[in-house]
C-alpha cells in the first residue's frame, strides 16, 4: 500500500481546493494555489537522459459521494482519484481499486504515511526549466523508514498556480539514498494538439506508437500542444519562436517599407497551414508559422497580390539554433543555406537592441543564375529590426524573401530595412 502511495506522489500530485491564501510562501500553505487542477490539463517531463513522461487531468469520476479528479501519470503507467479535503488532498482510488486508509497530503511541516514521511518547506530561489523560471516555489520532500532512519527518497518542486515544475528522484532501496535524475517541466497547459511530444513507450524516439498508446488509453490524440520554450543561454541555444512573434495585429514599420500580420489563415497545396504574414510595399505575403518547425514557409503566398503555390514547403529558420551552426534547404529550383553567425547589437531608427539573433542566409539558384544574400537581425520578443539584400551575382538578380524590390531597383535592393517602429503584442517600440 506504501509503494503505490510513495510511486504515485512522487509523478506529481495535484488537487484544486478553494483556501486562504500564502502569500509570501508561509508554511504552512494551501496546496490549492500550488497544486492547480482542472480537466485537460496536461504536465511534460524530461530528464537529463532524455527521459520523457506525461500527467495530465483526463475527467472526474464520483467516488463515495465526492468528486474525484481523475490523474494519469505515465511515468508509473496508472492514475489516481483525487478528492478535496479541505487544504489537503486526498488520493481515494489506485486504478479504480481502493486505497485503505487514503492517502492524505497536507500543507505543514511534516507528516507520516506509512514507511513514508512528507516534509514541506519553501524555496527561496526561483526555479528554473525549459517551461520558464518560477519564483514562489515550494518543496515536498518524502522520505522512507529503512529501519536504521529515514532516508530520502524524493523532492517534488511546485511553483504557484503551475503546479509541479521539478522533481528529483533518489535510489533508497540500499539505503543509500543516492542520487538518480532529475525531471524538468519542458511544457504545460491545456491539451489542445494533436501533437504527441511523449516517449510513452519509453523506445528512445517519439512517434505513432506513441500517440497510438495516448489514443488507446483516452480514446483521443489531442495529447500535448506546443509550447514556445526559453532559450538555453547557458548551453548557447536559441529558439527562434521567441524572436518572431506572429501573432495578429504585430506590425513592423521599415525605412523601406513594412510588414503586418493578417487574421487569415491560409492551408496549402503542402497541407501545411499559416498565418499571412502581410505588406503593402514589399513583393510577397507568404502564409508562414513559427513554431515547433521553426520559421517555417507553408509552400503558399501572394506574389503581388496573386495566389500562387511555390512548390514546397521549407523551415527557412530551424527552431533551434546555436552560433555557427548551418541549416541546409534543398529546394526545387534554389538551395538555402541559414546561419546564425552571432549575437550582435543594433541601433535603427527604433532604438538599440541588445543581443540581436543575427542570422545570414544564402540562397542560390540551381541552374547558377542568381545568388545572393539575406540578413536578418532578429530582437527577442520584437522580431526583425533589420534586414539586408546583398552580394547578388549578378548585380540585378531578382530573388526576394523579406527585403525586395518589384522593379529591380539596386539601390533599393541593397539598402538595409531598419526599423522605424513596431506593434507586437500590444507593445509599442
Amino acid at each position: 500500500m506504501r509503494k503505490k502511495c510513495v510511486s504515485l506522489v512522487f509523478a506529481g500530485v495535484i488537487a484544486v481546493l478553494p483556501c486562504h491564501s500564502s502569500a509570501d510562501c508561509q508554511i504552512p500553505c494551501c496546496l490549492a494555489e500550488y497544486m492547480p487542477m482542472s480537466v485537460g490539463n496536461y504536465w511534460y517531463f524530461e530528464n537529463e537522459f532524455g527521459q520523457t513522461y506525461v500527467q495530465d487531468v483526463f475527467g472526474t469520476k464520483a467516488i463515495n459521494g465526492d468528486i474525484a479528479f481523475r490523474f494519469s501519470n505515465w511515468a508509473v503507467g496508472n492514475y489516481l482519484d483525487f478528492v478535496r479535503d479541505g487544504c489537503a488532498i486526498k488520493a481515494v482510488a489506485f486504478n479504480d481499486g481502493e486505497l485503505t486508509p487514503p492517502c492524505l497530503f497536507d500543507c505543514g511541516d511534516s507528516f507520516v504515511y506509512g514507511q513514508s514521511r512528507f516534509s514541506f518547506a519553501c524555496n527561496p530561489d526561483p526555479v528554473t526549466t525549459p517551461a520558464g523560471t518560477f519564483s514562489d516555489v515550494i518543496t515536498l520532500t518524502e522520505e522512507i523508514d529503512d529501519g536504521d532512519g529515514y532516508v530520502r527518497t524524493g523532492v517534488q518542486y511546485f511553483a504557484r498556480n503551475i503546479g509541479q515544475i521539478k522533481h528529483v528522484d533518489y535510489y533508497s532501496a540500499d539505503g543509500s539514498g543516492s542520487y538518480l535524475s532529475t525531471y524538468l517541466l519542458k511544457a504545460y497547459g491545456e491539451q489542445d494538439s494533436a501533437m504527441c511530444l511523449a516517449d510513452l513507450n519509453w523506445d528512445g524516439s517519439v512517434d505513432g506508437l506513441d500517440l497510438a498508446i495516448f489514443a488507446d488509453n483516452y480514446g483521443r490524440t489531442d495529447c500535448i500542444p506546443w509550447h514556445c520554450q526559453d532559450d538555453d543561454v547557458d548551453g548557447g541555444i536559441f529558439r527562434i519562436c521567441n524572436y518572431w512573434p506572429l501573432e495578429a495585429g504585430n506590425q513592423w514599420l521599415y525605412t523601406t517599407g513594412n510588414y503586418f500580420i493578417l487574421n487569415q489563415t491560409g492551408i496549402c497545396t503542402s497541407g501545411y497551414s499559416g498565418i499571412r504574414l502581410g505588406t503593402t510595399t514589399y513583393e510577397f505575403e507568404p502564409f508562414i508559422q513559427n513554431k515547433d518547425l521553426g520559421l517555417f514557409f507553408t509552400g503558399c503566398q501572394y506574389d503581388e497580390g496573386v495566389w500562387k503555390y511555390i512548390g514546397f514547403p521549407f523551415s527557412l529558420i530551424p527552431p533551434e539554433m546555436t552560433p555557427g551552426s548551418v541549416h541546409f534547404i534543398d529546394g526545387q529550383d534554389w538551395t538555402f543555406q541559414t546561419t546564425l553567425v552571432g549575437l550582435e547589437t543594433v541601433t535603427v531608427p527604433a532604438g538599440t537592441f541588445n543581443d540581436t539573433l543575427k542570422i545570414s542566409i544564402a540562397i542560390t539558384h540551381k541552374d547558377g543564375s542568381c545568388s545572393y544574400n539575406t540578413t536578418l537581425w532578429l530582437a527577442k520578443g520584437i522580431g526583425p529590426v533589420k534586414i539586408l539584400r546583398s552580394d547578388a551575382e549578378p548585380a540585378d538578380c531578382l530573388g526576394c524573401i523579406f527585403v525586395c524590390d518589384p522593379n529591380n531597383d539596386l539601390v533599393k535592393l541593397n539598402t538595409p530595412a531598419e526599423l522605424i517602429s513596431a506593434i507586437v503584442n500590444g507593445n509599442v517600440y
